[in-house]
């Protein structure tokens, strides 16, 4: 089938690129500057879903978050001039915003480790305390007020329960005498 066909499955439509998904958003903004909200709350979500929807991935999104301003403040105080700066950021989000964010997404990851060599001993209180104070104290809050990230939470809930059933399914077939 020729790319124009209109028979074509559309649920394997190709989706934009990042330059061509950033300009939509950018232009959005422009025209309706209240939708900025909107689009860093998305963002925020899709990433906190992303890294499980939970304290780890809180912990997760405030590490980029501090990661990327101490870059984007780091490149702000080496600019000459607002039009360097910005130049400067435009041909790094064209080359090496991937790269950069990459970096910054390992970093992220490891957040336990940056906490524990923060606080040495009381990073492990602190870890576990701040665990227990989100899921008895914070995830209800924070799930009336995202209703999406419960979903998530209870769909890989039901993933993981349907999971340990296939495997004592598996298990209890292993495990019956031959009928031969």
């Amino acid at each position: 089938m020729s790319d124009g066909d209109p028979n074509k499955d559309s649920s394997k439509a190709k989706k934009p690129g990042r330059f061509a998904r950033h300009s939509r958003i950018v232009k959005e903004i422009y025209a309706e500057p209240r939708s900025l909200g909107g689009h860093v709350r998305d963002g925020f979500i899709a990433v906190w879903l992303a890294h499980g929807a939970g304290f780890y991935g809180l912990g997760w999104i405030c590490t980029f978050v501090v990661l990327e301003v101490n870059t984007f403040g780091g490149e702000l105080a080496q600019s000459e001039g607002v039009a360097e700066f910005v130049g400067g950021q435009f041909i790094e989000y064209v080359i090496r915003v991937g790269f950069l964010s990459f970096v910054n997404s390992i970093l992220a990851a490891i957040w336990p480790v940056y906490l524990l060599q923060w606080l040495s001993g009381y990073g492990i209180l602190v870890l576990v305390g701040g665990y227990l104070a989100f899921e008895r104290l914070l995830r209800p809050v924070v799930e009336n007020r995202f209703p999406e990230l419960r979903a998530a939470r209870q769909a890989a809930d039901a993933r993981k329960l349907d999971k340990q059933e296939k495997r004592q399914k598996k298990k209890a077939r292993n495990q019956r005498p031959n009928d031969q």
